[in-house]
């Protein structure tokens, strides 16, 4: 029998848990320094008998005496999936072969501490049972050394984290040398690090080298150490990761949430929209189940469909698919409803937390329920606006910019009950566009036509009585009058409040149509689903600003759809495309016009909470009247004195801010905020010349692009650009009216990226992930609209 093992012989019966790693890395061929192992039969003759030295006399031979060596325990229950023993057996550097034998003695005897014991028994070990054998192994002389979790082991499984500093593991492990840590999120290409004082940074070949060691190995979470000498990255020991927190997996997603709440939201806006998404989708499970018993085990779904991390709203998937269980055939309607709301990572669908409550008599009856509604979904989105319009007409009648606080809560509460409680046919009208449209996709597919063609795009474009253009075609007008009444040079002068009263009083007819058109519109623009945004009501010198974009703007020519007798087909298949084709059109027709009453209802919800703010700093409870939207809803209405918990959640969100916005988040156990120290990027400049991303509104352009990280901020310079962003929401429809093209991370036939591109004619890619990093300003690129590339000619003026 051999005392001491080569890696080709070591198991984890023979060698223990540590050794058995190292062997299986060396096996696959990781950049592991050599090593031997002594088996863990000797080492169990060893603590019967004591006699070590025949065993030191084969090692000594083996070793170089100009070279130091790391001397480890390694022992039959260390590293294993349930339990590690990470740090509590013995590890020995810079060992000279003079000393080892000293300290093969001392990684021995460490099995009977009691810090060993006590772990033993905590996860129900015998202490008796726990073997120790050591590993010997050439030092590295590292320059920089490290930790690699392949999962954060705070419980985000799709973020790495890679601790690096100075020296030798061991400084870092006892806290003794500054660390930087660098934060992974590989599956959407994100890297970010925090630095302390004058730590050592990694280069992006040293990590792409360690990572593409460790993606050789079987476990997807696991704890590696490594150590970096004379450019190479040595992997020097990999364990298990066992201290995820407990509880099942959540899958947080925004795709298509991250149109409406883009960037960080604030807590107000955080808690308006938790209630208003459980009350809508509540309505939906009853129109479509009738069955209180049905609600009341979905109630945990409901109250948390959409979740606030590191202050961005996201989708609950657990919650989100679990709810669609109760509907017949859900595995037909997943893939048609997860392309046409864009959600990536479609293979990762986890199996529903809630299971299946319904039986096969329930799923008939809402199968005939869901084609009940869908059938009459136009006529109920029809009388959902005429009911919106009596809302608003109620609204103007019951505001007063004097009101009471406690007017002001029953007013919130009496639009509650008008709005929500109707406002859930909305979601059946979204379930209406994706259904037929996602049928129609899959017709043409059948029938040998791409529907991602410029002919099929056209054929949505050019919807009637698009709501999302109304504020376009009457800023246009209304810029026409300036332009017809010489008032250009006097509106581009006006850069104050008193100014633009002063001008309104002046020039009443521009007056008329000015204050109408901001009632109409006035809560339509960036970011309009935030109750924080400064929007044209609020701030009516932002509308005046924006039409000053306009004033040498000729209007734009909108698409115009494909005509019938363009459509190359005839008999039962002409029927067909135009049976589904037309309410796919009118189902996209009805969802904007509900999305712009839907911007007119959080403007209504906006002013309430305004007059709350200027009544809360009025009795010293807040510092500033825009502070109110620090607050969430319950403590909005419940005034106190806030400012200490307002002051935190700011400096929070400037945390935040720093951070990449993650799209895709997978927690084991409940879902956690980032505590954020200095947060810089990790990335060095990429070279990609082409980007592949999804065709949504056809065309080729060349031009300079124009990166938008805040939209907000953009009132010049859009002009003939085209635009890089993560996202648009219904707001954009400004900006894109001036610009050539529109590039974005996220997206998909029925985003508003997708929907205004088309109606206003310019080339749209979506789904190309970030964007926004591998472009710059400056840059000049072929934006091409019918394949979905991105070509960059040259790159910007560094000068």
């Amino acid at each position: 029998m051999n005392n001491w093992l080569t890696y080709e012989q070591m198991t984890r019966e023979n060698s223990g848990g540590k050794a058995a790693e190292l062997a299986s890395m060396k096996k696959r061929g990781l950049n592991v320094p050599p090593f031997i192992a002594l088996s863990l039969a000797t080492a169990k003759r060893i603590r019967g008998t004591g006699e070590i030295e025949p065993t030191l006399t084969e090692l000594y031979p083996m070793l170089d005496e100009r070279k130091l060596y790391a001397v480890r325990s390694s022992a039959n229950m260390e590293d294993g999936s349930e339990t590690s023993f990470a740090g509590l057996f013995e590890t020995y550097l810079n060992v000279s072969p003079t000393h080892i034998a000293d300290k093969i003695s001392a990684c021995l005897a460490a099995g009977g501490k009691n810090h060993i014991h006590a772990y033993a028994d905590y996860h129900t070990l015998k202490a008796s049972d726990i073997v120790v054998t050591v590993i010997v192994q050439e030092m590295i002389p590292a320059e920089r050394s490290g930790v690699l979790f392949t999962a954060n082991p705070q419980g985000l499984l799709n973020e790495s984290v890679l601790v690096i500093g100075n020296g030798l593991g061991e400084g870092i492990v006892n806290a003794e040398v500054p660390v930087t840590t660098y934060y992974l999120k590989r599956d959407e290409d994100f890297v970010y690090f925090e630095r302390e004082e004058d730590s050592p940074l990694m280069t992006e070949k040293e990590r792409a080298d360690l990572l593409q060691q460790v993606d050789g190995l079987t476990s997807k979470q696991l704890d590696v150490e490594f150590a970096i000498a004379d450019g190479s990255v040595y992997v020097l020991q990999s364990r298990p990761i066992t201290t995820f927190p407990t509880g099942a997996m959540t899958v947080l997603n925004n795709s298509n949430l991250v149109e409406s709440y883009p960037g960080l939201t604030q807590p107000l806006t955080e808690s308006f929209i938790t209630f208003a998404y459980e009350q809508v989708f509540k309505g939906v499970a009853w129109r479509f189940s009738r069955s209180q018993a049905l609600l009341d085990h979905y109630a945990s779904a409901f109250q948390e469909l959409v979740v606030r991390v590191n202050g961005r709203m996201y989708y609950n998937m657990n919650h989100l698919y679990g709810l669609l269980q109760f509907l017949p055939f859900p595995k037909l309607l997943l893939p048609i409803w997860q392309e046409m709301m864009g959600f990536t990572q479609k293979e990762i669908v986890i199996p529903p937390a809630l299971a299946k409550q319904t039986s096969l008599w329930d799923s008939l009856l809402i199968s005939s329920r869901i084609i009940k509604e869908l059938v009459t979904t136009p006529k109920q989105m029809t009388a959902l606006d005429r009911a919106f319009q009596d809302t608003t007409t109620f609204f103007r009648a019951s505001y007063k910019t004097d009101m009471s606080a406690a007017e002001v809560k029953n007013l919130y509460h009496a639009l509650e009950e008008r709005i929500l409680k109707k406002w859930d046919i909305t979601l059946v009208n979204d379930l209406y566009a994706f259904t037929y449209t996602g049928l129609l996709k899959r017709v043409l597919r059948r029938w040998g036509k791409d529907p991602d063609s410029n002919e099929w795009h056209q054929w949505f474009a050019g919807i009637p009585m698009i709501s999302s253009m109304e504020p376009v075609h009457e800023m246009q007008k209304m810029a026409a009058f300036a332009r017809d009444h010489q008032l250009t040079e006097a509106i581009r002068n006006i850069t104050t409040p008193n100014a633009l009263t002063l001008f309104l009083e002046e020039n009443p007819h521009f007056k008329s149509l000015f204050t109408s058109y901001v009632e109409r519109y006035g809560d339509r623009g960036l970011e309009e689903l935030k109750l924080e945004t400064q929007t044209f009501r609020s701030h009516p010198l932002k509308a005046l600003q924006q039409l000053s974009d306009f004033l040498d703007m000729p209007p734009r020519k909108e698409s115009v759809h494909v005509e019938k007798e363009r459509i190359p087909f005839t008999g039962w298949r002409k029927r067909v495309f135009h049976f589904l084709s037309k309410r796919a059109r009118l189902g996209i027709q009805h969802r904007e016009t509900s999305r712009l009453n839907r911007s007119r209802i959080y403007g209504m919800v906006r002013t309430l909470f305004r007059r709350l703010g200027v009544i809360a700093e009025a009795e010293g409870y807040i510092e500033h009247h825009e502070d109110i939207f620090w607050l969430s809803v319950d403590e909005a209405f419940d005034l106190k004195d806030y400012r200490a918990l307002i002051a935190q959640r700011k400096e929070a969100q400037q945390g935040f801010a720093s951070l990449p916005a993650y799209g895709y988040l997978v927690f084991k156990g409940h879902p956690y905020d980032k505590a954020i120290r200095i947060v810089e990027n990790g990335r060095s400049a990429i070279s990609s010349h082409q980007l592949q991303g999804t065709p949504t509104s056809n065309g080729i352009v060349e031009g300079e692009v124009l990166v938008v990280h805040h939209p907000s901020e953009v009132r010049e310079g859009a002009k003939d650009k085209i635009l890089v962003t993560q996202m648009t929401d219904p707001g954009w429809v400004f900006l894109l009216t001036q610009a050539k093209g529109i590039i974005a991370e996220k997206g998909s036939l029925l985003s508003h990226t997708a929907i205004i591109s088309r109606e206003l004619g310019i080339p749209a890619v979506v789904g190309i992930k970030q964007a926004t990093t591998h472009l710059k300003t400056g840059d000049r690129v072929i934006l091409d609209g019918n394949s979905g590339k991105v070509t960059r000619k040259e790159a910007r003026n560094e000068s």
